[in-house]
């Protein structure tokens, strides 16, 4: 028996897992994904990613960038902030929820700016191929920092600056203060690091971080 490849469909498969984003990201990562392999062979194709409405797939919201086909693919970035049409209302994500990727045959020669064409690509047709994630914020931010923007008019004596970081996500998470010096005042900070501190805070809660610095001359932090 002699078994004609050529017959058979490519392997299509994606991989798209629960994660934790900070609040405001503009992507979000898929484990893996592959159309086609050395017996089978695929073609290019995109990940596009859906929003849920009621468990059922919704709006496009975001695509990856072509991907090679017949290959395992890993660590995908499907980049939100693109928009893709009419109905496509998001551009960052601010609230927890239920995300679908799904397969598409690559499209780049028709103009649009848009990767994937309108062919999903199907292991069993008419059933695309698909994952779901639940897709959780982190909502760490800093809500105040004294002392910023304003000058520190006493060179040689200590100061303290501090920081309040609250997390308005439902995920307990951590992330890195840095204290910058901004000589020129172009509200940048590109000038120089004088302190850093990771702080971790849980979900609903606030913590403040103190810093203490000693100016040589009057600064702006």
């Amino acid at each position: 028996l002699t078994l004609d490849t050529n017959q058979l469909p490519p392997t299509a498969a994606v991989q798209f897992n629960n994660q934790t984003v900070l609040n405001g990201s503009t992507s979000v990562t898929i484990q893996s994904a592959q159309f086609g392999n050395d017996s089978v062979r695929g073609k290019d194709f995109v990940v596009v990613v859906h929003e849920t409405d009621d468990g059922e797939i919704g709006t496009k919201i975001g695509e990856s960038a072509v991907i090679a086909g017949n290959q395992t693919n890993s660590n995908i970035t499907v980049n939100l902030s693109k928009d893709l049409g009419p109905n496509d209302g998001v551009s960052q994500l601010t609230e927890s929820q239920e995300l679908v990727a799904m397969l598409h045959l690559a499209d780049t020669g028709d103009g649009d700016n848009i990767n994937h064409g309108a062919n999903n690509l199907s292991a069993d047709a008419p059933t695309p191929v698909t994952d779901r994630a639940r897709v959780g914020i982190l909502g760490l931010q800093t809500v105040d920092l004294n002392q910023t923007g304003s000058s520190l008019n006493q060179p040689g004596q200590p100061v303290a600056v501090n920081a309040t970081v609250a997390n308005e996500g439902e995920t307990s998470g951590s992330t890195q203060l840095t204290l910058i010096r901004d000589r020129d005042r172009d509200g940048n900070g590109s000038d120089q690091q004088l302190a850093t501190a990771t702080v971790s805070v849980d979900s609903g809660t606030t913590r403040t971080v103190s810093f203490t610095v000693t100016p040589t001359q009057t600064e702006t932090f």
